[in-house]
């Protein structure tokens, strides 16, 4: 007799799969961190798939956010786009206004890597009103765009300002990973804008909050 006899035997198994899928979905971004990046789609992968056959719809909004956020450390942000934008329709669809914004946030990184042009809700966006924003991700990433624009008008002074925020925007959080992004995109921007000294700085606490995470590849 198996392990499952008197316990609910086959039927037990979709409750192990439905627990599958949340940590298929968490390992994926530990192997992405490891740069074992080919692995961490085939988790993602297994964990679609196990969502599909179980028709778990709550789960598609995670592991499209986790998709991105895989494909982004990958470097292959086209697809890290797409996933963004998948799990940003899903949550409009059911209403989730607020997430789904946060999402859109993300996306509008992925192009601002790519070096495209971002929605307008960012490109029109004053520091004012991305310092209001009460979510301090999407208010960090709306300023780390609004370091883009800046950068792309010219303008050094307003780069270097909006960078700052975007860095206080994290300061609070725990999450190395997170605040190593930010701080590592501002130090791109600050040197685009010709702000050296302020570059190195960004850098160099990126590097902190990495290894912090346990993380010695991207800096």
């Amino acid at each position: 007799m198996g392990p499952d006899a008197g316990r609910g035997g086959p039927r037990a198994l979709p409750g192990r799969r439905v627990l599958l899928v949340s940590l298929l979905g968490t390992f994926a971004g530990l192997l992405a961190l490891a740069d074992r990046h080919d692995e961490a789609r085939e988790k993602l992968d297994t964990a679609a798939g196990y969502a599909a056959e179980l028709r778990m719809r709550g789960a598609e909004v995670g592991l499209a956010y986790m998709r991105g956020t895989v494909e982004s450390i990958a470097g292959a942000h086209e697809a890290a786009a797409d996933s963004f934008g998948t799990a940003r329709n899903l949550l409009l669809g059911v209403g989730q206004v607020e997430g789904a914004a946060l999402l859109e946030a993300y996306l509008a990184r992925e192009l601002m890597v790519l070096d495209r042009p971002v929605p307008d809700r960012f490109a029109l966006c004053t520091e004012e009103q991305a310092v209001a924003i009460a979510d301090p991700r999407r208010r960090a990433l709306t300023l780390v765009i609004s370091a883009y624009c800046a950068v792309l008008d010219g303008d050094p002074p307003r780069a270097g300002s909006a960078a700052d925020l975007a860095m206080s925007a994290v300061a609070p959080l725990e999450d190395p990973f997170f605040q190593g992004i930010v701080h590592e995109d501002c130090a791109a921007l600050l040197r685009r804008a010709g702000l050296a000294e302020q570059s190195a700085e960004a850098a160099r606490r990126a590097g902190s909050y990495y290894r912090a995470k346990g993380i010695v590849t991207r800096m």
